[in-house]
């Protein structure tokens, strides 16, 4: 059974903001991910604008693989939701393919992908919810949310600050 914020959060995803996709900057494109940071230099701003992307990047591919992964196999049906959810730009395909491979494969815990987005991007409520409803839309895409989702959607929303009534209702 669908969480009721599923159908909420999809109303948030429909228009898409445009800061949201600045954010994703094509994901893996090397596009910045927000305007420039306070730096001592243009050069170190588009730097640190590009290691933030990165880890951006790699923060979300590593918290859907890791979704996809949580009650078992991961199906091409799981990663294409996933493509289609957090688009990219078409020559980076085959390597958010592998990236998402790598997190599937990897022993590190799932929640540290969501902890990494909160040190990039504290306090971005509206990107955490974005973030949250597409994780909803792939743990639903077989047609059922299972329980080892609901709890590995529950502890993302903990830590992305969200009370347990967003999560319920």
């Amino acid at each position: 059974m669908l969480p009721a914020t599923l159908h909420k959060v999809r109303l948030v995803t429909k228009r898409q903001p445009g800061w949201f996709r600045r954010m994703l900057g094509a994901l893996g494109s090397g596009a910045e991910a927000s305007s420039a940071v306070d730096a001592p230099s243009p050069e170190k701003a588009e730097e640190d604008a590009r290691f933030r992307q990165m880890s951006f990047t790699l923060a979300v591919t590593g918290l859907c693989a890791k979704l996809a992964a949580v009650d078992g196999k991961v199906n091409d049906q799981e990663f294409l939701a996933f493509r289609n959810l957090f688009p990219t730009a078409k020559g980076n395909v085959h390597s958010i393919r592998r990236m998402f491979d790598s997190a599937v494969a990897e022993d590190a815990s799932p929640i540290r992908y969501a902890q990494q987005i909160v040190r990039l991007y504290p306090g971005r409520r509206q990107l955490f919810e974005e973030i949250f409803s597409r994780l909803l839309k792939i743990s639903a895409i077989d047609g059922i949310i299972s329980v080892e989702e609901q709890q590995y959607l529950w502890q993302v929303s903990e830590t992305f600050g969200f009370s347990r009534h967003f999560y319920s209702t």
